[in-house]
């Protein structure tokens, strides 16, 4: 995959999210603000609801005299109604009498009754409710005595306590009908030149708006405030704490509509959390969008850090191929031309020069087996089956053996190779043949990197029950950024125009696998031009220091 194929389609793919971004930032805008009309018009809802709550409640207050007295008036009704009745009982017990003469009897008995309350004024007609007996004057002045003188009426117990119970009532509806008539003349306008403090109960005001905005779905913290414009005060706050924000942003209604008298104050409403109250109702769309688009994020730069590692690994394989090509390259044309060399008759004819041209078969062999070796170690590293064989060795030992094998190349550069094995106690369980390995990989590649004479020194000292191998040079140098990578499989720091040093890349993510799998630590400090220092830290057998 080429580079300009992944530039395009990280254009294409970043092209494809930021419109995804867009879009969903756009829907939930537009939730938000359908959150935002629907809570306003609940809220307009609940404060017309309150206000028309709170006229009525003051109607219902204004009318409770007027309701008590009624009751009065039907009390006085239902006496009256037996009162008729024991009236008819007692005229149709006169035998002397004819049925006419019964029936005028029992009117003229109840207009007497009725005569004797009526020095109180009743309001409104509600005194229709008594009997209209105005019909009873057609009786004859003539008559009445005598047919009064008829009955016993004076004597007759049931109607007496009946009488007394009704004109104790008409004393207290004569009492009442003063306290009516205010209550009357209170509704047309003594009420609403009342201060607005004394027509509404703070406590009420709080119950009725809580109630209305609960009813629906309305939960959130609120302030409310009354504002008379006439005094250019804001009262019956609930808490004081959000004056200005009342008047500059919360809701407005006038109270009590209907009257007209005087300049309407209004009720004021505001919403401290009304933001957050919105996006918590939005809060599972949110949460959905917001994990999408990480999960879309994470799947895009995973996609694409994936392309550029195999990129890269496509390289480094390219790499790897070249150079094993190169290596094996090398050996394959030195033995091919030493066997070239041995069919002919007159180096077999002299020893010297036949012994010359085998040695250098067999070295070119011995190094042919060394290439393929790391490549098999690294194969058997991929696939996780490598097996160590643990034991107790002394590392000095297998320092001072690898460092034989390293000596000569060394020398034959006109380096120096300087051992300062200060360590008191040098027994590790290790595998013999892995430590030497990462031991002479180390010393190999300080010799490799050293572009002029090698100065290498190999050190050693004890440090909190663990042995810290030091392999320093004063090569090349590595600069931070390729520090990072330098123990990656097939990584190979770059050496400019120089290309006289060889290798596949395998070497120090070998040392790395190694001494992780001994339960150790590598680490490396360099800088460019001034050389290179690898520790390595392995843990003792015993932490006594011998």
């Amino acid at each position: 995959m080429t580079r300009r194929l992944i530039f395009t389609i990280i254009i294409l793919m970043s092209t494809a999210l930021i419109g995804l971004m867009i879009i969903q930032i756009y829907w939930i805008k537009s939730a938000h603000y359908a959150r935002e009309a629907s809570f306003k018009r609940s809220v307009d809802e609940a404060m017309s609801a309150t206000v028309s709550k709170l006229e009525k409640l003051e109607a219902v207050q204004r009318l409770r005299t007027y309701k008590e007295s009624a009751s009065l008036y039907r009390k006085a009704d239902s006496l009256t109604f037996l009162i008729d009745i024991r009236i008819d009982q007692l005229a149709n017990q006169q035998p002397d009498l004819s049925k006419k003469e019964k029936e005028k009897l029992s009117k003229l008995m109840k207009s007497q009754i009725l005569n004797q309350s009526r020095k109180w004024r009743p309001i409104q007609g509600i005194d229709s409710v008594l009997i209209d007996t105005s019909h009873i004057s057609s009786i004859g002045k003539e008559e009445a005595p005598a047919l009064l003188q008829a009955t016993n009426t004076q004597r007759d117990t049931l109607l007496a306590l009946l009488n007394m119970k009704r004109n104790k009532v008409l004393e207290e509806l004569q009492r009442r009908s003063f306290i009516v008539n205010e209550v009357f003349h209170d509704f047309m306008g003594n009420r609403s030149a009342l201060p607005i403090e004394k027509r509404i109960h703070p406590a009420l005001l709080d119950s009725v708006i809580n109630s209305e905005l609960e009813s629906r779905g309305i939960s959130t913290a609120f302030e409310y405030g009354v504002y008379v414009p006439d005094r250019n005060l804001l009262t019956l706050q609930r808490t004081g704490d959000f004056p200005e924000k009342l008047l500059s942003l919360g809701f407005a209604l006038p109270l009590f509509p209907n009257e007209t008298t005087t300049t309407p104050s209004y009720l004021l409403l505001y919403f401290p959390n009304e933001t957050q109250f919105l996006l918590t109702q939005l809060w599972w769309m949110l949460l959905l969008s917001v994990t999408l688009l990480f999960a879309i994020i994470f799947a895009f730069s995973y996609t694409i850090i994936a392309i550029i590692r195999q990129k890269k690994l496509h390289e480094m394989k390219n790499d790897f191929i070249n150079n094993m090509t190169h290596e094996f390259k090398t050996p394959i044309s030195t033995i091919s031309l030493a066997c070239q060399a041995l069919s002919d008759k007159d180096i077999i004819t002299s020893p010297d020069a036949f012994s010359v041209y085998i040695t250098m078969i067999k070295e070119e062999n011995n190094r042919l087996a060394t290439m393929s070796e790391k490549i098999l170690e690294a194969a058997t590293i991929d696939k996780g089956k490598m097996k160590m064989k643990m034991e107790e060795l002394d590392i000095h030992a297998i320092i001072r053996n690898a460092i034989e094998k390293v000596r000569l190349q060394v020398e034959a550069r006109a380096g120096h190779l300087t051992m300062s094995l200060m360590a008191e106690s040098t027994m590790v369980l290790a595998d013999k043949v892995h430590i030497t390995n990462v031991v002479f990989n180390l010393l190999d590649n300080a010799n490799k990197y050293s572009p002029n004479s090698p100065e290498i020194t190999v050190s050693s000292t004890n440090y909190n029950g663990n042995l810290i191998l030091m392999v320093k040079d004063k090569g090349l140098g590595i600069s931070k950024h390729n520090q990072k990578k330098i123990f990656d499989k097939l990584y190979r720091v770059p050496t400019g125009n120089l290309h006289n040093v060889k290798g596949f890349g395998l070497g120090l993510s070998y040392v790395k696998f190694i001494i992780e799998r001994h339960h150790g630590d590598i680490s490396v400090s360099s800088e460019p031009g001034k050389g290179t220092i690898f520790t390595i830290t392995l843990p003792l057998i015993s932490n006594k220091i011998k």
